[in-house]
């Protein structure tokens, strides 16, 4: 019987991790049995947080409302990161957080519009800071972020839906 916590099955026909396998080996994402999971291997994953807030304005661009003129936020930022430990660097450092505080540095005190070059929603906000630290990491380390645009209202972008 296949138990998860923080843990999920390397399936080579999905070629990635996955946590949808029932206990026969089934892989659901597929639909590929794993060979008495000679083919599979279990993975403890590495999962870390971190959280900064950045103070921007920006506008919204073809947009009827008052978030069409110029406003501000203090935007807060969370990001998660997961990996298997052999992902670690030879210091034992899966990702160095000072890639969050190079976002931090990058958009803080700045006007959006100029910086992402989108019309800066917060969706399109969400996905330019995960694309700017997955670009900055190790492939085969996952990545989700999620922005609030205030206490309350949140955007996630990661791959493979939300981590559990």
């Amino acid at each position: 019987m296949i138990y998860k916590m923080n843990t999920e099955i390397y399936c080579s026909n999905c070629d990635r991790f996955v946590s949808t396998v029932d206990d026969n080996g089934y892989c659901y994402e597929c639909s590929n049995t794993l060979n008495n999971y000679q083919e599979a291997e279990l993975i403890d994953e590495l999962t870390l947080h971190t959280e900064v807030t950045i103070d921007s304005a920006h506008k919204l661009e073809k947009y009827d409302g008052k978030c069409a003129t110029l406003h501000g936020h203090t935007w807060k930022v969370e990001v998660w990161f997961k990996g298997h430990p052999s992902l670690r660097d030879e210091v034992g450092i899966l990702v160095d957080f000072g890639i969050v505080k190079e976002i931090k540095e990058h958009l803080d005190h700045k006007y959006i519009n100029d910086v992402i070059r989108m019309n800066p929603t917060a969706e399109n906000l969400t996905q330019y800071i995960y694309m700017f630290i997955k670009d900055r990491i190790k492939k085969g380390i996952r990545v989700k972020v999620r922005v609030y645009e205030t206490c309350v209202d949140k955007i996630t972008y990661c791959e493979g839906g939300d981590f559990e």
